[in-house]
């Protein structure tokens, strides 16, 4: 629906003939809705009462708001009703339970008692105030007038309904809506009034000619008594009859879609930063991948200055390497894209889903990349080019390291700090891979207690972040371990044991994990202006670390398999 009417009076049937006219109205759906107790054998609860529509066809421009059946089948006497397939499983209800309804008027439904014959998912249960709805044939319904018309209309294009550009265009609507009902309802008021004040006029006249009969005393006592009551009657009435309202209401006007709104709002945010963090870490991969590749074939580039080559000739391999894989890496990127989109749109039969990419957003990425990646390269070649120290010796770390080992008789903090300066490349990167997710999750942890409470989207982008963080994380700590092997094999010969190691390992990355948490929960706070609440902080840090600790795990068997035998150190 697009708009909804209410009163302060009854809508009739020849309200409905009267807005069918209106040019531009699509479709209207007569409500008969109220609210009401039910029992079951087991509880009480709350309901809100609604009719189904007798005519469900896809032809019927008048059935808005349409019941998709979950299980079960559509009622077939006034006795039977569905639920919604949420309050179900909410109020451990099952398909042929018995819930007796007990409305404020007696003479609101012929049958009180129903069966539940099936359950659907509708529209009702995400936009309506009270989400335990129950619905009946119309049939069941013992009056004839309307409490509520839902209303479509018939636009050429979709429009999006949270701009000011949808309100102006329904706003002609509402203005003809209430043009034309307006003058029908005051008539029914102004002829209700009159009606109710020649009821207490003629009361009056008949009870002051009662006084003047000769009748018995008892039967004239009755016959006053019974006037005088349907004098009381008419004057009760008469005092509650207000001038009648109308009530129009758009649907980005309904509560939980304004919230709508909202939530649509900060999702749109964090769609934006989620291309920027993608293009952040695969530039800083792609960075820490040249470095490596630069650093173990060090000697060989010095033995390449040596002989005589510019830097721009040394330099043009790596950069030609680092735009490759941008390039490359970046269509496969594009293929699965259009392959995952056309599953889901195939699979779910979305045929709105748009599949287009973002083409600048792409050669951006890469043309950004090999910018970065070029002048990394240039720097750390011209670095090791022209340090005096550039010559065909080389001292070995390997046995520097192991001397401090073996002094101090365990990994103790004093390497773990050594290490974590002279691997500033791969130090960086984990603080920065840390305090990217770190801020993610603090705002969809905070976009989830604001405004996701009955939703499940925000658990699927945590466990899609989830996952391409963990990826990009092993990726790195495995490298690193791989760089250490020669090491690990040294030192395993020397007699420590495992569990030695993988605590080194352990206290190195809780370091560079901690640090990277308190970076990305100060800039999300600071972001945020520190209104988050405190549960949200917590959330993220027990999740980080649970990440830490599972990645932990997986390496520490890892160790286990790297075997000590010396004639493989190099």
């Amino acid at each position: 629906m697009e708009i909804k009417i209410s009163a302060t009076t009854n809508l009739l049937k020849e309200d409905y003939y009267l807005i069918k006219k209106i040019d531009g109205i699509k479709g209207i759906m007569p409500v008969k809705t109220f609210n009401t107790k039910a029992t079951t054998a087991k509880d009480e609860f709350e309901l809100r009462v609604i009719n189904i529509n007798s005519d469900r066809s896809k032809k019927n421009n008048d059935y808005i708001n349409r019941l998709t059946l979950t299980n079960g089948r559509y009622p077939r006497t006034i006795n039977e009703g569905l639920i919604e397939e949420s309050f179900l499983k909410k109020n451990d209800l099952s398909i042929d339970d018995l819930i007796t309804l007990k409305p404020n008027g007696n003479n609101y439904l012929k049958a009180k008692k129903i069966k539940i014959v099936g359950t659907v998912k509708s529209l009702y249960d995400k936009i309506d105030e009270k989400s335990n709805l129950i619905y009946l044939e119309e049939r069941n319904f013992n009056y004839d007038y309307y409490n509520e018309f839902y209303i479509t209309i018939d636009k050429n294009e979709k429009m999006n309904i949270f701009t000011d550009e949808y309100d102006l265009y329904i706003k002609k609507y509402e203005e003809n809506i209430k043009n034309v009902l307006t003058p029908v309802v005051n008539g029914r008021y102004n002829e209700n009034k009159k009606a109710l004040e020649n009821a207490i006029f003629s009361s009056q006249e008949e009870l002051n000619s009662y006084y003047n009969l000769t009748f018995p005393e008892a039967s004239l006592n009755d016959l006053i008594k019974q006037t005088s009551d349907d004098l009381k009657e008419a004057q009760k009435k008469l005092s509650l009859l207000k001038k009648p309202e109308i009530y129009l209401k758009k649907t980005n006007e309904i509560t939980k879609f304004h919230n709508l709104k909202f939530k649509l709002n900060e999702i749109k945010k964090i769609s934006k930063k989620l291309p920027i963090t993608f293009l952040i870490v695969g530039v800083l991969i792609s960075s820490y991948l040249i470095l490596k590749i630069i650093m173990e074939e060090k000697k060989q580039i010095i033995t390449l200055k040596t002989l005589g080559y510019i830097n721009f000739s040394i330099c043009f391999k790596y950069i030609l390497y680092a735009s490759l894989t941008s390039i490359i890496g970046s269509l496969i990127g594009l293929l699965l894209y259009k392959i995952f989109s056309l599953v889901i749109k195939t699979t779910y039969n979305i045929s709105s889903l748009n599949t287009n990419t973002n083409l600048n957003f792409i050669i951006f990425f890469i043309l950004f990349n090999i910018i970065i990646n070029s002048l990394i390269v240039v720097l750390k070649i011209v670095r090791i080019t022209t340090k005096p120290s550039a010559k065909l010796n080389y001292t070995n770390d390997l046995k520097q390291k192991t001397k401090i080992s073996i002094k101090n008789k365990s990994f103790c903090n004093k390497i773990i700090c050594n290490d974590i300066i002279k691997n500033k490349e791969y130090s960086f990167l984990i603080i920065i891979i840390t305090s990217i997710f770190s801020y993610l999750l603090l705002d969809i942890f905070k976009l989830k207690n604001e405004s996701f409470n009955n939703l499940n989207n925000n658990i699927t982008i945590i466990i899609f972040i989830s996952c391409f963080f963990i990826l990009v994380l092993y990726f790195v700590l495995k490298d690193d371990i791989n760089t250490l092997k020669n090491e690990i094999k040294m030192v395993k010969q020397l007699g420590f044991y495992d569990y030695e190691i993988n605590n080194y390992g352990i206290k190195k990355n809780l370091i560079l994990f901690f640090t990277g948490l308190v970076i990305g929960l100060s800039v999300g706070s600071s972001i945020n202006l520190f209104k988050i609440n405190l549960l949200i902080y917590i959330k993220t840090i027990f999740l980080i670390f649970m990440f830490f600790i599972m990645l932990n795990m997986i390496f520490y068997f890892y160790f286990k398999k790297i075997n000590h035998d010396t004639s493989k150190c190099k």
